[in-house]
């Protein structure tokens, strides 16, 4: 029976995820478009079509479902599907911008919603091409590398915006005009945000405003306003001791240091707990724990507390001796964990990025026999996002952004990021092997970086490293 082979992909994921300067910039972009996939999927099988790739992860499982989509379809029906699919992606999108309208809107600033909506239709590309297939399972290698050919070929043609971007550039991307050049409506914004979320002097466009306030609309695992910043990331494993030997004597010196910081009106991060620190946080004083866990990072490294700083942070005047005492109280820690003989006795000022790709993914692709032979390659790739996922935020004290299987995007403390690596790898390669695809192998690239580097830096070098 002839059907069609339907590839079809959208984006711009790049440059959404390049532009981020927060993790939580980057950790939304990432979720925007695998949900956005996740929507495309399962409109494809609300209209009787075969997903061949990617298979969906089990709930929870992944956090980065590809953006390219291989799909079956009845025959000459590609184009009918491929607008469908573009169509519901389209619907989401709105959706999502519309719940982030509505929550500006209720700070009391002004939006000006026709340039908002105009900015949000040219966000998204969408590309497919459809080639017709005899069901043969001798035919399909040859009309995939066909279909393949074609969407390479096709993405050259790009689609370029035609409207015109007037006034102030957004602070973010460059690339559209910020929603607003005035001071008023941003100081609203972050009267109700909060300066972590909107700092001073930053104008935001409505691709960037719709991805920084998806958070506050949105309640989602995964996404959430918890998570953890760079200075989070980078002492994971000095939060983790001091949980780890909270009945021999650091809780006494948290409550007191929790105390200080209350008084200096210091802000919660609203982590949210990855499987690994959840057992950390029962015991004794688990509310206490909580309240410590759920401290932003910054504020653990003693060099934060400047008066201006905290000042420009929580709009408050702080004591100085509220200051010198969290500085002492945090000089105490070290001196119990070192005493305890504690791995990590002191927030460690270095975090690590890790970058791993699957090498020549494309070419196994390409030179695949059959359908069943594509769906074991998917299938691998999924078991291999679910597998990274674990040996990240379950095995160690690390954050994924996204695992699409054939790679993935972390933030770890330096002193697992070599392991991690090694296990994703191993996780890689031992998935396609047992899928009957040996001989695979995946690069990685591993970034270490101050918790005080700008982040669009770090992302910088670890692209250029993997590659």
């Amino acid at each position: 029976m002839t059907q069609d082979l339907l590839l079809f992909t959208f984006g711009p994921i790049q440059a959404s995820l390049s532009a981020a300067r927060r993790t939580q910039d980057i950790k939304t972009s990432s979720w925007i478009f695998s949900h956005f996939a996740e929507v495309a999927i399962q409109e494809a099988q609300k209209l009787g079509c075969q997903v061949i790739f990617p298979q969906m992860p089990r709930s929870g499982a992944a956090t980065g479902i590809p953006n390219r989509l291989v799909i079956l379809t009845e025959a000459n029906q590609c184009a009918a599907v491929a607008g469908e699919l573009k169509k519901a992606i389209e619907e989401e999108r709105d959706k999502l911008s519309g719940w982030v309208q509505v929550y500006i809107k209720s700070t009391g600033a002004n939006l000006n919603t026709n340039c908002w909506n105009e900015q949000l239709k040219e966000w998204l590309e969408f590309y497919w091409v459809g080639v017709q297939w005899d069901g043969q399972k001798k035919t399909y290698g040859a009309q995939f590398k066909t279909a393949n050919l074609g969407i390479d070929s096709r993405k050259t043609v790009r689609h370029y915006p035609t409207s015109t971007q007037l006034g102030e550039r957004c602070t973010l991307c460059g690339v559209r005009s910020a929603i607003s050049d005035d001071d008023t409506f941003w100081a609203k914004i972050r009267q109700r945000a909060g300066g972590r979320v909107i700092p001073q002097r930053e104008r935001l466009c409505a691709v960037c405003a719709t991805k920084r306030f998806a958070p506050k609309v949105l309640n989602n695992v995964g996404l959430g306003e918890g998570f953890p910043s760079i200075s989070s990331i980078a002492s994971a494993s000095f939060r983790q001791a001091v949980l780890q030997y909270w009945d021999q004597g650091t809780g006494v010196i948290i409550k007191e240091f929790l105390d200080v910081t209350d008084k200096l009106y210091l802000p919660a991060a609203h982590i949210v707990p990855t499987p690994f620190f959840e057992p950390f946080l029962k015991g004794t004083d688990e509310d206490i724990r909580r309240r410590f866990f759920d401290l932003e990072g910054a504020y653990l490294y003693p060099d934060s507390y400047e008066a201006q700083a905290i000042q420009e942070d929580t709009g408050a005047v702080p004591d100085k001796d509220d200051i010198k005492r969290a500085r002492q109280l945090l000089e105490n820690l070290k001196e119990v964990l070192t005493h305890l003989g504690a791995s990590a006795t002191f927030p460690h000022p270095y975090y690590a990025v890790l970058k791993v790709d699957g090498d020549h993914l494309g070419a196994l692709l390409d030179g695949i026999a059959s359908q069943d032979d594509h769906q074991k390659v998917s299938r691998a790739i999924s078991q291999t996002a679910a597998n990274i996922k674990n040996l990240v935020e379950t095995n160690s004290p690390g954050r994924l952004i996204y695992s699409g299987g054939d790679d993935m995007l972390a933030f770890l403390p330096v002193d697992c990021a070599l392991r991690v690596a090694q296990e994703v790898r191993s996780a890689y390669e031992q998935n396609l092997a047992a899928e009957g695809f040996p001989n695979q192998t995946a690069s990685a690239g591993l970034v270490i970086a101050h918790h005080k580097t700008p982040l669009q830096s770090a992302l910088s070098d670890v692209y250029a490293a993997e590659t």
